[in-house]
């Protein structure tokens, strides 16, 4: 059935076909219009998981008062000395054909020159604290000369931990335990951080996460830190945001009721060599299979000098002492003296067997 509609001379507004379903709607009243659902949701696709996740990751950054940075793509060759990348390989920039300008002749194979650009900025304009983040597309060159790409994320800290104030007018620096802090809060305990070198850092660690290599984290060079104008330690890091996600999607959220027995601590002073990088002891504890062991940290580190007394060597070799406090408990009772006392025995001479230490 079809009818014919007028409409009046003074309705100009009314052109289209949609126009008249308005008109019905407002006058017979569109709470009179039974509803249809003819909307179709698709399923949630790798960009749509891609897409939440760094979100997440922004706001996560951003309530441990980081603050982020978009910058340009396009560097200049002085700015390839700042490059950290992703990989132990070292990342081959990709250059622009026809450059628009001397300071914009390459693709980034890295974000951290960008962030070393805002940070002698905001510095220069009375910045004492700095705490960035960039995530974002970098390049380089790929086999045959073609161009790849990959997500990287890139943090950047110095200066004072927090603003001084009356009562502490002496604020200490961020250092590296800082940086470490926040990377282990992006992926859990399951990140761990090697000792190694890189042409970029004077302290560098490589991160990985189960194995694999996810990026580089350490201490700028002073001098480099000291030509942006900054005189505090300068910690970066660059993580592979692809890899980064893939090892965090696979992570469940653990929670744990309260203790309701006491727990007992031990110590272990012990003597190792000088080289030996904490990590291993912490890597020790951690794959630890005794039930009553419940938590491990260090708390002191001695490192001789020169001027230290033989007694520090170990068959010629240079040592220094650690001392990690453990924490040992049962769920289901209190624990007796002797039990610890066993159970720490036990610690103790796996420990002697891992690892080349001496037991004070």
């Amino acid at each position: 059935m079809t009818s014919d509609w007028s409409i009046p001379s003074y309705r100009l507004d009314l052109q289209r076909h949609i126009d008249l379903v308005e008109e019905i709607a407002r006058v017979y009243g569109i709470e009179n219009i039974p509803a249809t659902r003819n909307a179709i949701f698709p399923d949630a696709s790798s960009a749509d998981g891609a897409y939440d996740y760094r979100l997440g990751l922004k706001n996560h950054l951003s309530s441990l008062g980081f603050f982020e940075a978009g910058t340009i793509k396009l560097i200049s060759t002085s700015q390839l000395d700042d490059v950290l990348g992703t990989t132990e390989a070292a990342a081959v920039p990709y250059p622009l054909k026809n450059p628009l300008s001397d300071d914009h002749t390459a693709m980034r194979p890295s974000v951290l020159p960008g962030l070393f650009a805002v940070a002698e900025r905001n510095v220069r304009m009375g910045a004492t604290s700095l705490r960035f983040f960039e995530a974002g597309t970098v390049f380089a060159t790929g086999p045959g000369g073609s161009p790849i790409e990959h997500q990287a994320l890139g943090l950047l800290t110095a200066g004072p931990v927090r603003d001084a104030s009356w009562h502490e007018p002496d604020v200490p620096n961020q250092d590296f335990y800082d940086l470490q802090s926040v990377l282990k809060g992006l992926v859990g305990d399951d990140i761990k951080l090697e000792p190694a070198e890189h042409l970029t850092l004077v302290m560098a660690a490589k991160v990985t996460v189960a194995n694999q290599l996810i990026g580089w984290a350490g201490q700028v060079h002073p001098a480099r830190a000291r030509k942006l104008d900054i005189e505090a330690p300068l910690l970066v890091a660059e993580l592979d945001l692809d890899k980064l996600q893939a090892h965090a999607d696979t992570r469940t959220a653990r929670f744990a009721e309260l203790p309701k027995f006491p727990g007992s601590a031990r110590d272990i002073a012990m003597f190792v060599p000088a080289d030996l990088p904490n990590g291993k002891l912490e890597t020790f504890f951690g794959s630890l299979t005794e039930p009553l062991l419940e938590s491990y940290r260090v708390f002191d580190v001695f490192v001789p000098n020169k001027n230290t007394p033989s007694k520090n060597t170990l068959d010629g070799q240079a040592r220094k002492s650690i001392a990690y406090s453990l924490t040992y408990r049962d769920e289901s009772r209190t624990l007796h003296s002797d039990e610890v006392d066993e159970a720490h025995r036990r610690v103790l001479e796996a420990l002697k067997q891992a690892l080349p230490v001496e037991v004070r």
